[in-house]
């Protein structure tokens, strides 16, 4: 079999083997380069483990690829006439598999051939190819390999669109459970990530009635990354391991303060506690006490989709909340101090990721900005 990368390599390295998952391929021996580009990734760049996830498995899709096909990575174009790349050509193959098959994705595909496009910038700039070979004419800039058809053709894609406020309210009375509501309600609110939803530590959930917060008011809260006491895994997972403080309605805070300490999370957490032995510290688990994936994000999501009709992403409870909150502060300060209130909330790492948002503002109704708050905290009481 072929290895991306090994476990010895990383020991030799001195590295944690956290988040190098071993990635083979067909022969037995090291893919050196893709090792190399990885390990720089997570150990130079400080990229989040997810996002090193997701370009070793493009590399092993990409890798294997090549394998079938006898072809050579250093050798970039695979025709030149009509001029095609070997990332082009990996392009078109992924697309005919979504059309035959229906899978993968489109955005995979756009995702797994951004990580390859990247691979080779990263190859480029450390003598990697061979630079005759590759034009500089067809590459406006050493940052990223944008060749021949890839730079006509690469689908860039387009905006997230918010859900509507309707659609908001079918979905939220789609939940069939107090954990799967709580989940929706907090993500709408306050923009989590699935990885930091499934990670939420318990000690952050408060009882604001006891600090006397007004129900309209938002509660600060500060996700600080950190290891469980046990050491076996983390607690408030952030992208790229940032700290930063979100504001949840007081209302929905009260109802995942009633939720783990006499609720449905209270049981589960009994549950956990008589399968492990201790007392879990996740605000979210599973009916049988176990941590929740990732995944069980996208599962509810789709669950929920089919139950109301609605077609739904995790991310998209992300972007609505951007775009209603940008709007909110838009009316108490500057355009670019929203921004950078927003850019905060959010946890970004550039201004000018954030400012995607100013697009969707300009499309979302007036009426659906100024009720999108009260709508979810009569939705947290059931009174939608």
């Amino acid at each position: 079999m072929r290895l991306l990368f090994s476990t010895k390599d990383l020991k030799c390295a001195g590295h944690s083997l956290e988040g190098f998952p071993l990635l083979l391929n067909r022969q037995m021996e090291l893919v050196r380069p893709a090792f190399d580009f990885l390990y720089e990734a997570r150990t130079e760049r400080g990229l989040a483990t997810s996002t090193i996830n997701t370009y070793a498995w493009a590399l092993y899709d990409f890798f294997s690829w090549l394998e079938d096909r006898g072809l050579d990575w250093k050798k970039y174009w695979v025709s030149l006439s009509p001029r095609t790349s070997i990332v082009t050509a990996y392009r078109i193959w992924q697309n005919q598999l979504r059309v035959h098959r229906g899978s993968p994705s489109e955005s995979t595909v756009a995702q797994y051939v951004k990580s390859v496009q990247r691979f080779y910038a990263w190859a480029l700039r450390n003598s990697l190819l061979n630079t005759e070979a590759i034009s500089r004419t067809t590459m406006p800039s050493g940052k990223r390999i944008a060749a021949g058809v890839e730079t006509r053709t690469y689908r860039t894609r387009g905006l997230p669109k918010p859900l509507s406020l309707k659609q908001i309210e079918t979905i939220i009375s789609a939940c069939t459970d107090e954990q799967t509501k709580l989940i929706m309600l907090l993500a709408l609110s306050t923009g989590l990530r699935r990885s930091e939803l499934v990670s939420l530590p318990r000690s952050l959930i408060t009882d604001p009635v006891s600090d006397k917060i007004e129900a309209l008011q938002r509660v600060p809260v500060d996700l600080v990354p950190r290891r469980s006491r046990c050491g076996t895994y983390l607690l408030m997972r952030t992208k790229g391991h940032r700290r930063r403080r979100i504001f949840v309605p007081a209302r929905i805070m009260r109802l995942l303060y009633v939720y783990v300490t006499t609720g449905e999370g209270s049981i589960r957490g009994k549950i956990h506690k008589k399968r492990f032995g201790t007392d879990s510290e996740l605000a979210f688990l599973s009916s049988h006490g176990c941590p929740l994936a990732d995944s069980h994000i996208n599962w509810l999501c789709k669950k929920i989709g089919k139950l109301s009709g609605i077609d739904i992403h995790p991310h998209q409870l992300r972007h609505t909340f951007a775009t209603h909150e940008l709007r909110q502060e838009s009316l108490r300060r500057s355009t670019p101090d929203a921004l950078i209130w927003l850019r905060d909330r959010l946890g970004h790492s550039y201004l000018s990721t954030t400012s995607i948002y100013l697009s969707l503002l300009m499309e979302t109704e007036e009426a659906a900005l100024t009720e999108y708050q009260s709508l979810l905290v009569n939705a947290a009481e059931g009174s939608t």
